[in-house]
């Protein structure tokens, strides 16, 4: 029996979801809405997955409030402590060592614009975190003592860690997706990522005068900028750097140019191991510091 507020989605009229995907959906989602999303999200998982694919798991969540009940009881049951990955439409998780998407459908059809890029960097994410290990932090003495020369604390460090690898991460699947031709989706959340918020500004002006925590924000600053960079070396590319300039224009033009300078160099490189990306991108902002 599936859960208070859960009901199965039968994969009827989703193209070959049936041995690949289980759909779980919880509050009142259409059934054809769940079968339209479940179906983009298993087509495009079976275009770029390699084979053998491990089986996908989607959550489809009626309200945010649904959504953000999942992930509250997802973070409580594992333990995790982080925080930065709230208030997004779609979210994507490895806690079960395998790969999971959430997607609030009212968030998505609030958002405005296509929902293409935003559920297509989740399968991203699916393709090549679908593992617990991807999730799991290495924090070696070199690392630790670093973060301490700098008045991180253990659990800033693993916020830290998190910003890290989220940024690391999303370049992975931008790199991805840009090989399989989804150039429109990448670009796209790209320049959603990189607009201008006014939060970003008044965290900053929070933190200035405290070293750690504006290392945490300059942390925190990593998915936007990583995940565009690999657009900058395509046609168009100086567009990524004047978005990702005005993006950060609250900053002192010193910072803003240490920031931006850093996200390029991580960028440059990262290659294709997941936690020696982490551990370098980490040591190169514990070595910058801001």
């Amino acid at each position: 029996m599936a859960p208070d507020g859960q009901r199965d989605v039968e994969s009827h009229g989703m193209p070959d979801t049936s041995d690949e995907t289980v759909v779980h959906v919880y509050g009142a989602v259409p059934p054809e809405r769940a079968r339209a999303v479940a179906g983009l999200l298993a087509e495009t998982y079976e275009r770029i997955a390699p084979s053998p694919r491990l089986p996908l798991e989607v959550r489809l969540a009626d309200t945010r409030g649904r959504m953000a009940e999942l992930a509250t009881a997802d973070k409580a049951r594992h333990g995790v402590t982080t925080v930065g990955d709230e208030g997004f439409a779609c979210a994507h998780d490895a806690f079960e060592d395998r790969p999971r998407i959430t997607v609030c459908l009212e968030a998505l059809e609030n958002a405005g614009g296509s929902p293409l890029p935003a559920l297509r960097h989740e399968v991203g994410h699916a393709c090549l975190h679908g593992r617990r290990a991807f999730y799991e932090v290495r924090m070696g003495a070199k690392l630790r003592r670093a973060a301490a020369s700098h008045g991180l604390d253990e659990a800033a460090l693993l916020q830290l860690l998190f910003f890290v690898s989220v940024g690391v991460k999303d370049w992975e699947v931008s790199r991805l997706l840009l090989r399989h031709g989804y150039l429109e989706d990448v670009q796209a959340l790209a320049w959603e990522l990189l607009a201008p918020s006014e939060e970003d500004r008044m965290a900053w002006q929070i933190s200035e005068g405290v070293p750690a925590l504006r290392l945490l924000r300059a942390a925190s600053q990593l998915k936007p900028l990583l995940h565009a960079a690999p657009l900058r070396a395509l046609p168009g590319g100086a567009e990524v750097d004047a978005r990702a300039a005005a993006m950060v224009d609250y900053l002192p033009a010193p910072a803003r140019g240490a920031l931006l300078g850093l996200a390029w160099c991580v960028a440059d490189g990262l290659g294709d191991d997941t936690h020696a990306n982490i551990r370098r991108a980490s040591a190169q902002l514990l070595a910058a510091g801001f």
